[in-house]
């Protein structure tokens, strides 16, 4: 069985872990409650392209916007073709619709039965432990 990586491109994954390396430069430079709303899309000719879901914290990352390409530019030399002279800021809005329920699976009294019987069976501490649980779900009759 072969790993999703040998499906990808060699390129793309290098391109992904250093977007993924850039955003936690650029939020080590920014406040921890704003670290989490700034991710790195992208690297275009001499510009360092930011996403935020918030304009407070796109005026934020726009103060500090000096300090991130000079630390940008020292640690990354050597993976960024140019030097970067610009950080551009765009705020996307996160999808906002209803969260959706989850619903837990229906496990129905004959099951949860089969599973208290198997569980008794198992030698496995662990396994045992588990499946008593999944059977506690259910409504088994004794």
């Amino acid at each position: 069985m072969r790993l999703c990586k040998h499906f990808l491109d060699h390129k793309l994954i290098q391109r992904s872990q250093l977007l993924q390396t850039l955003t936690h430069s650029v939020r080590s430079r920014i406040s921890p409650a704003g670290a989490e709303h700034c991710w790195v899309a992208g690297v275009h000719s001499n510009v360092l392209v930011v996403l935020t879901d918030s304009s407070t914290w796109a005026v934020a990352i726009r103060y500090q916007q000096r300090e991130i390409l000079k630390l940008i530019n020292s640690e990354f030399r050597p993976e960024l073709e140019q030097t970067l002279k610009r950080l551009k800021i765009k705020v996307v809005s996160l999808p906002s619709g209803r969260k959706k329920t989850i619903s837990k699976p229906h496990l129905s009294r004959s099951s949860a039965r089969l599973i208290a019987v198997t569980a008794k069976t198992i030698q496995d501490p662990g396994l045992r432990v588990a499946l008593r649980r999944l059977a506690d779900r259910g409504t088994p009759t004794n």
